[in-house]
């Protein structure tokens, strides 16, 4: 595998070598190519932690609408077998996996060399991105505010174009990212306020 193709994103699969479902130890394996870990943390927010902000923050809110608020936290907010890792200095990844298992791969525009099918995703004008993914994989995204979505791919790509009206302006391109996964995020968010975008 010559190096471009360690920056090359497969939809529903990982990253080059990294392979969705891999283990954190699996993914060390390749620490030469995606660098070495910066540290983990947990996603799972200690409810500790989640009461005290809520006392601190919900001054109007009824012991009933915290309590409530602590009920959805724990039925859709991320399991406590989830977990991020900061990986890389020069080519930073941010790597999420459940129950030591990679789930999601995020990449910003510090990774210049990333690739997707022939085009470069932080080189080229951001509309001819979206336009080549959704060729590519034969789906119409959807937009909502600076995100473009293509939820049957698990991709999902900010700051490339933001709504104007009934236009779309280019992004901040010093803000732009994008997040792949290997499958529906558990408590994801509601597509049903995106609409197609126009492409």
């Amino acid at each position: 595998m010559n190096e471009s193709q360690h920056w090359r994103i497969e939809p529903k699969i990982g990253l080059g070598k990294l392979r969705f479902g891999m283990s954190r130890s699996q993914v060390d394996r390749f620490s030469s190519i995606y660098g070495t870990s910066k540290g983990i943390s947990s996603d799972k927010i200690p409810d500790d932690i989640l009461q005290s902000t809520l006392a601190e923050l919900g001054e109007g809110l009824t012991a009933e609408e915290k309590q409530e608020i602590l009920s959805v936290y724990q039925e859709s907010g991320p399991s406590a077998a989830g977990e991020t890792e900061v990986r890389g200095d020069n080519n930073p990844l941010v790597l999420t996996y459940d129950s030591d298992r990679l789930v999601e791969i995020l990449v910003d525009t510090k990774v210049r060399s990333l690739k997707y099918r022939g085009i470069s995703v932080f080189e080229e004008r951001p509309r001819d991105v979206i336009k080549h993914i959704a060729e590519t994989l034969g789906e119409n995204p959807l937009i909502l505010n600076e995100e473009v979505a293509f939820p049957a791919n698990f991709i999902f790509l900010f700051e490339f174009v933001r709504e104007a009206g009934s236009a779309y302006a280019e992004g901040s391109r010093t803000d732009r990212s994008i997040i792949w996964r290997s499958g529906p995020r558990e408590g994801g968010v509601d597509l049903s306020e995106y609409k197609p975008m126009k492409i």
